[in-house]
């Protein structure tokens, strides 16, 4: 099972241990909070009224805004691995001294400690928690990973729950239940001892610790981050007048101790089962098919019309015990605590990784971090302040606060709706801030990496002509001493005079390795006394003078270590010679002196295999002056499609209008390798459709999503009849027109949207899939969005061709079976 979870969340194998002791300790953690929130409820409102449990809100409040506070000043000052613990080991220490405080001085002021705590406890805890699992796993990773964090406190929150009615049964008393949270949190405290263990060096990272102290200052700057804030704390406002008006009705309904905390227990463990279903089968739906607006506004839409139907039946029926309308009331306020508790932690919370998706890595976690802890405590001081208030206006009835809830949820309907508006604005600036990002870099030359003999090898030999002319030759490579030995090697074996120049460049440059160094400097010497002793007569013809090809190609090389032009008419005889050695000797020659008439002739040496990364080499640095000879080679091999594609590369090689204007016909070829080419060449020469292609390529766009939907409606029939060989092709084959699908597209539209598109579908969560759709739905023309849409939904099989055949009609193909004949259609 473990080794399932791993390979599904793309964890290595290092990984595979950590991902089931986390899950462990998040299960204590629901256990702990689902027994110190219907203890503390239970115990405190059998021994306080409702109105005390305003003025506790604003203790809690200040409380857990001190507290969190606190904790972004030590997170910044000590190692995770041991703050962590320290952490934890708080907690604990603070829940076990209020259970034995309970239990021996079970007066007034504890009880209300209890309460106070319960919250600034909790959200200490999960800072702790999530902190450490962000720090063991990436971004990604991670995406993926806190809703497997959610499902473990839900099982804790659901377990802790139903046990509490049955250890009540068995004559446990409610605050001696306390202890189960202590356990619990001690249990926490063992499982982060034995998880810094094992990964001490990645908990003591402080890059986090740094930018969660721009939390606030981001919180403040920033319009969309605002209105975030804004929204949530309007939803933690709704929370606690709910709560706040449902244990109202609950503890005159259940006034003793045991009884309260009886019912809580179930109803608690009710709503964390009602939780898991809703985020387990409602809100991917939700998301998905209805969109991140409805996900926003369900809640207050919901809430709003259990609040309004609630005072109806509190005017019309009564609310006050012994009234025929207040068990109906009781009961929709029931619901409404259901569906508020439920819905923030099932459609909410996940809903807000998705508007998350829009801010930089560098301030995701540390807004997360504000918003959770500050924002959450600062909304629960308002709310207490704002229900003292009321409570303390003798014409203030319980019918009232829901009167009051339906003015905040208006407003919350207005922010979910204007939340919505800055998320769409926030991918747009996005989008603009990487596509200008995109323009104004310089081109970098990517270092190669050479961690091996044969990666130096190779690099050597698909960049020799580079090498021997000085093009390209990174200031970093004398520096890697694997590269150094290997170039050593071959010019010690061959003693090729080309090889000169560069050798007496990394000598003046300096070598760290001294053993190294010393063969160099031997080599260097042998060469030019090797040169010596062929005594090249530079005023005789070079065809006409050497015989023997292995002289020919010897002086060919010493010309290439000099600086003396070779006559033109010799180096033509030469590059039809039937030695390829001396063909590529000869096209390094031209590619040194830069001998545009020889341009047709080193487009013919891509015919030839053994010599065609050479030319290959040598044309692309003529640049645009290689067009017209790319150009006529191109129309004279028809029938070579490998040759074709080298030509064209070439061409997005040297960019321009010059290059966009031959590539451009290549989009129409019926060669589908042909096509491929001459997108990838488009895109890389930043070409973007004007107004003559742009529909032209839209219908392409429409083609190649056809063929897919037909390469997958085939994929499901080779399944289905477990041809798993044709299968596996025809998968290749879709990722490859996948792959063309995006470059089309990305001459139509900017691709680095595009890219940013494609790497939250490839992510595969709820939220970065949504938060691509976003993008697509802000980038994409209409006319090919529907399509788009339905292809790239991140969905069976069998769900996406049926969205697919509502624009290309069709049915599943038919299987024959090559041996019996028999076959079968499916509609």
């Amino acid at each position: 099972m473990r080794a399932g979870i791993s390979k599904f969340f793309s964890i290595e194998e290092e990984g595979k241990s950590i991902i089931g002791i986390l899950l462990f300790q998040s299960v204590f953690l629901g256990i702990f909070y689902g027994v110190f929130n219907i203890t503390a409820h239970a115990i405190f409102l059998s021994r306080f009224d409702v109105s005390d449990m305003a003025r506790a809100y604003i203790m809690s409040g200040l409380a857990g805004s001190g507290l969190t506070y606190l904790y972004s000043i030590f997170q910044a000052r000590l190692r995770f691995s041991a703050f962590s613990v320290l952490n934890l080991f708080f907690i604990f220490l603070v829940t076990l001294c209020l259970w034995v405080l309970i239990r021996t001085t079970p007066e007034s002021w504890v009880v209300y400690s209890i309460f106070v705590m319960l919250g600034p406890l909790f959200i200490l805890a999960m800072l702790s928690y999530r902190g450490t699992a962000r720090r063991l796993f990436s971004l990604r990773q991670g995406e993926k990973f806190y809703g497997i964090i959610d499902t473990g406190l839900i099982a804790g929150m659901i377990l802790s729950s139903f046990s509490i009615p049955a250890l009540l049964s068995f004559g446990m008393q409610t605050h001696n239940i306390l202890l189960i949270s202590v356990v619990s949190i001690l249990a926490s405290v063992v499982v982060q001892l034995l998880i810094n263990r094992r990964h001490k060096e990645m908990l003591s990272d402080r890059r986090y610790s740094e930018q969660s102290r721009a939390g606030l200052k981001v919180f403040r700057e920033n319009s969309y981050i605002r209105t975030i804030g804004i929204f949530i704390a309007l939803s933690v406002l709704v929370v606690f007048f709910v709560q706040y008006s449902f244990m109202a009705v609950t503890k005159i309904r259940y006034p003793e101790e045991s009884e309260m905390a009886r019912f809580l227990g179930f109803f608690e463990g009710t709503i964390m089962v009602f939780t898991l279903l809703i985020k387990t089968f409602i809100f991917s739906h939700l998301i998905k098919n209805q969109g991140l607006k409805l996900t926003l506004a369900i809640s207050p839409v919901l809430l709003g019309l259990f609040t309004v139907i609630a005072v109806i039946i509190g005017t019309t029926r009564g609310f006050v015990a012994g009234s025929a309308g207040f068990m109906i009331f009781f009961l929709v306020l029931g619901i409404s605590r259901l569906f508020s508790r439920a819905l923030k932690d099932s459609v909410e919370s996940p809903a807000f990784k998705v508007l998350y998706q829009t801010l930089g890595e560098k301030f995701r976690y540390s807004v997360q971090s504000t918003i959770a802890g500050t924002v959450n405590e600062v909304a629960a001081l308002t709310a207490g302040l704002i229900l003292t208030g009321l409570g303390a206006l003798t014409f203030i009835k319980l019918i009232h606060f829901s009167w009051a809830l339906s003015i905040i949820i208006i407003l919350w309907v207005i922010y979910a709706l204007r939340l919505y508006s800055e998320y769409r604005s926030s991918i747009r600036k996005t989008l603009e801030a990487k596509v200008s990002a995109s323009s104004g870099e310089e081109e970098e030359v990517e270092n190669e990496v050479f961690n091996s003999v044969s990666s130096s090898g190779l690099y050597i030999d698909n960049n020799y002509f580079e090498l021997i002319t000085g093009i390209g030759i990174h200031d970093d490579i004398p520096a890697s001493s694997l590269l150094m030995e290997q170039l050593i090697n071959k010019a010690e074996k061959s003693l090729n005079p080309d090889i000169l120049p560069l050798l007496r460049r990394i000598s003046s440059a300096g070598i760290s390795n001294n053993g190294l160094s010393v063969r160099l400097a031997t080599l260097i010497s042998n060469i030019e006394t090797h040169i010596e002793k062929q005594g090249l007569d530079k005023d005789k013809n070079l065809v006409s003078t050497i015989e023997e090809s292995s002289n020919r190609k010897m002086h060919l090389q010493i010309l290439m270590s000099g600086s003396d032009v070779p006559v033109i008419t010799d180096l033509m005889r030469l590059i039809r010679d039937q030695d390829e050695e001396i063909k590529r000797e000869t096209i390094y020659l031209v590619g040194k002196f830069r001998i545009k008439e020889l341009l047709p002739e080193i487009c013919e040496c891509l015919d030839n295999e053994a010599i065609a990364s050479d030319a290959y080499s040598v044309l692309k640095r003529f640049g645009e002056e290689a067009c017209p000879a790319l150009a006529g080679h191109y129309f004279r091999s028809s029938g070579n499609v490998a040759v074709r594609r080298l030509l064209l590369r070439l061409f997005s090689e040297t960019g321009g209008s010059r290059a966009i204007d031959f590539l451009l016909p290549g989009i129409w070829s019926i060669n589908r390798l042909i096509r491929k080419e001459a997108v990838t060449g488009l895109v890389n020469c930043g070409y973007r459709a004007n107004e003559d292609t742009h529909n032209r390529l839209l219908r392409q766009v429409q083609d190649v999503i056809g063929l897919l939907t037909w390469n997958l409606s085939a994929q499901i029939s080779l399944r289905e009849n477990n041809n798993h060989l044709l299968h596996d092709a025809l998968e290749k084959e879709t990722q490859w027109w996948s792959g063309f699908l995006f470059d089309l597209l990305s001459l139509i539209y900017e691709k680095s949207s595009l890219d940013k598109i494609k790497e939250n579908l490839e992510n595969g969560t709820v939220e970065s899939v949504n938060f691509a759709f976003e993008m697509l739905d802000i980038v994409v023309d209409d006319e090919i969005k529907p399509r788009l849409t339905a292809f790239l939904n991140v969905i069976s099989d069998e769900k996406k061709i049926k969205n697919l055949f509502r624009f290309y009609p069709g049915n599943i193909p038919e299987y024959r079976d090559a041996d019996t004949g028999v076959g079968e259609q499916r509609l």
